[in-house]
């Protein structure tokens, strides 16, 4: 038992040589808490964290939109061909001026004809 408390001594005051010597606690103390880089690594992960947030609400966005676009495609009239309106309209119209014009040509042949 004795012998057992002196081995203990002998190795506690070898141990507390070897710290002096080597400065052990401020191996320790790098070691165990926390230093700048161990800092600037978990400020980035939580900025990960925040990124990887905000991409997840912008995927679910776009798949909203996705949705509504759908949404607004099935309620939507069908596209109007305007141009084949345009010409449709232009041919009624010439149709139209043909007739009066013949019509101004014949009130005037009606005129001519009142006269004498």
């Amino acid at each position: 038992m004795i012998q057992s408390l002196i081995v203990k001594w002998i190795i506690k005051a070898i141990m507390k040589a070897i710290e002096k010597k080597h400065d052990l606690k401020k191996i320790d103390n790098y070691v165990n808490k926390p230093n700048e880089l161990d800092k600037k690594v978990q400020e980035l992960e939580n900025t990960v964290t925040v990124f990887n947030k905000c991409f997840d609400n912008i995927e679910d966005n776009i798949k909203k939109f996705e949705k509504d676009i759908v949404k607004v495609k099935e309620m939507a009239h069908k596209p109007v061909d305007w141009l084949n309106k345009i010409e449709a309209i232009d041919k009624e119209l010439k149709v139209l001026k043909n007739i009066v014009s013949t019509s101004s040509s014949i009130k005037d042949k009606f005129k001519k004809i009142r006269r004498k």
